[in-house]
């Protein structure tokens, strides 16, 4: 309808849940990371709540879309079920067959748990995810967590996520539901957005349509978010109709008056228009306090003998030898002078200059000469042609090139371009994954070679190891090591480079020698989340350490625990995983944000090697070796 007009590819701002639109603000992602992490770990409940509206579907379409290939998911969209409902859908979900006249629990749960054994033995994790989870009845959320109790030693063999509005939350704190609220293992509360997050939105939604230009004026914006309350759908309903409006006017920008209509529309006629306050009146009373106060003072007739004695010249006395009441040619002036940066002299103390933006850096603690072209502008009449084109000479070069900027970027003393245009059409044509693997491998300061058989098997015996998942950047951080990542060239073949520092918003991708520096945004539209990290292999490691194990690891894992947490009083030797040990291991995980489960896996070790060695290779700035 409106597309052509405003020249967007796509409907921007539709209601369905379209993962490619999602803006990820920084509660999103941890709400993602959050996701992500549950379906790697060892089982239990992972709960997302957030008003409507406020993207919750969004999320899990998202996290649906770059699901790892070992597990298994079971998505309940229609949560109105009773038991026996449920646990047929899980089966189909799952492809578990089942007689049709079946209505058994009994059968139904058997059939279940057989298949979560099936699938540990092949090292696949199952997760069963439910949408509007808030419309759960008592008994189903009981069967639900019934289903949790199967497991081994080490984990649950069922992961549930559960998302829904915040009565979720307030059923879940019933005493009868108190069992199913103590195996959540991590929840989430999604907020609507802020006004500056509303109208980042808004513009990240029209650039993934393909439109680059303003379309909502900022008063546009902020009625917008007055209407909205920063709920992403109504935004979404708001924005398209305002578009609309815009198109049947044949306008080009969204002003308040098309916001305002589109709220009629969607929200009725009802809704408030916020009444801009006007600060006139404050204004006035505050002068004729002000002026009153000076002429009881007198304040008045000081200013007019002030103004007679210094009248107003058109221009500011300048320290400079070009004009007449400075030093004449004749006289010998200093280079210093010479060189300084335009003074404004006593004269004209009120008046507030706008010096030149291409000063030397006084910060750099470098004060490097430079002719100011004010300089030149307010004496041509004692400036010859051939000096003017000298200054103009040394002002263009106090002025440095763009693309010598671009070189002089360093991080960690190593020179980084800043983010080229053809940046991924290197990656694509020189990004293999063993010149990737060996850069990332060089960071730890060691080497791998294509004939040397699997690139990871490699390093195994260099105490080193591959953590592989798949996550988002912001999970990538809180692992805080450099990662080898992936994307899809336009030639439809994989490619690959690394991530090497992170810096706020910005991000250090390298391949080989070559760095660039460029927004977290713009890694997110190409990465599809896949990384590989490497981290210490503990001495006799092996995965996971059962109750009642033995022998260096477990040695190794006591000694951590007292370099971190302190040596216990009277001191205690284990030999042994005992209860006491896991319980000062939980501890540690917990106090990490960790899931507090007691399992020695690779993101705790990880977490422990980040807090015990601090010569590691690190995602964070400037603090890589």
């Amino acid at each position: 309808m409106y597309l052509e007009h405003f020249g967007l590819n796509d409907l921007p701002f539709t209601i369905a849940p379209n993962p490619r639109y999602l803006y990820l603000t920084h509660q999103h992602q941890e709400a993602l990371a959050h996701l992500t992490y549950g379906l790697g770990s060892a089982g239990g409940v992972i709960l997302l709540t957030g008003e409507v509206g406020t993207g919750k579907t969004t999320i899990s379409r998202k996290l649906l879309e770059d699901i790892p290939e070992h597990i298994d998911i079971a998505w309940i969209v229609n949560p109105r079920l009773s038991v026996e409902e449920l646990l047929a859908s899980i089966c189909d979900e799952l492809s578990i067959f089942y007689q049709a006249d079946n209505s058994s629990i009994k059968m139904f749960t058997d059939l279940i748990n057989a298949y979560l054994i099936e699938a540990h033995g092949h090292g696949r994790n199952v997760v069963v995810m439910i949408d509007e989870a808030q419309n759960l009845s008592p008994d189903v959320l009981e069967q639900l967590r019934l289903l949790t109790n199967l497991e081994t030693s080490e984990r649950k063999l069922l992961q549930i996520i559960l998302l829904g509005q915040p009565e979720l939350k307030e059923m879940l704190e019933r005493s009868d539901l108190r069992q199913l609220a103590q195996r959540i293992t991590a929840r989430y509360h999604l907020q609507p957005l802020s006004k500056e997050e509303s109208s980042e939105y808004i513009r990240h939604r029209l650039a993934v349509a393909g439109c680059n230009r303003p379309v909502f004026s900022n008063k546009a914006i902020h009625l917008l978010f007055h209407f909205s309350h920063g709920t992403p759908r109504l935004i979404n309903l708001l924005c398209d109709r305002a578009l609309l409006g815009v198109y049947s006017r044949n306008e080009t920008i969204v002003g308040p008056e098309h916001v305002q209509q589109a709220s009629k529309e969607v929200l009725g006629d009802d809704v408030e228009v916020p009444k801009r306050r006007s600060f006139m009146p404050l204004i006035i009373v505050f002068f004729t306090v002000v002026g009153m106060g000076m002429l009881l003072n007198g304040a008045w007739p000081w200013l007019v003998d002030k103004y007679n004695a210094h009248p107003v010249v058109a221009t500011a006395a300048i320290t400079n030898p070009l004009i007449s009441d400075q030093p004449t040619p004749d006289q010998p002036i200093p280079a210093s002078v010479a060189m300084e940066e335009p003074q404004l002299s006593v004269e004209s103390e009120n008046s507030n200059p706008v010096l030149p933006s291409d000063t030397a850096n006084a910060a750099d603690g470098e004060n490097q000469p430079t002719l100011s072209l004010l300089d030149i502008k307010l004496a041509p009449e004692q400036t010859s042609e051939s000096d003017l084109e000298t200054m103009q000479g040394d002002a263009k070069q106090a002025v440095p090139d763009a693309e010598v900027v671009k070189e002089q970027r360093v991080d960690n003393g190593v020179p980084v371009s800043l983010f080229p245009d053809n940046l991924w059409q290197v990656i694509e044509e020189t990004g293999t994954k063993a010149l990737a693997f060996q850069t990332l491998a060089e960071l730890w300061h060691t080497t791998v070679t294509d004939e040397g058989g699997e690139l990871c098997d490699q390093l195994s015996d260099k105490k080193l190891l591959c953590l592989q998942q798949r996550t988002n950047v912001w999970l990538l951080r809180e692992h805080n090591r450099p990662a080898m990542f992936k994307v899809t060239g336009k030639d439809g073949h994989d490619h690959y480079a690394v991530i090497r520092s992170i810096d706020g918003d910005q991000v250090v991708v390298q391949l080989d020698q070559q760095h660039w520096d460029m927004p977290i945004s713009e890694l997110e539209q190409h990465w599809k989340g896949r990384f590989t990290l490497l981290w210490v292999k503990p001495p006799g490691y092996r995965e996971g350490i059962p109750q009642g194990d033995s022998g260096s690891i477990v040695q190794w894992l006591a000694m951590q625990m007292d370099a971190l947490q302190g040596e216990m009083i009277p001191k205690q030797e284990f030999k042994t995983m005992n209860a006491m040990l896991i319980e000062r291991l939980k501890s540690f995980q917990q106090s990490e944000g960790l899931p507090a489960d007691g399992i020695v896996g690779p993101l705790t070790l990880i977490r422990i090697n980040e807090r015990i060695d601090q010569s590691l290779p690190r995602l964070t700035h400037g603090e890589l070796f």
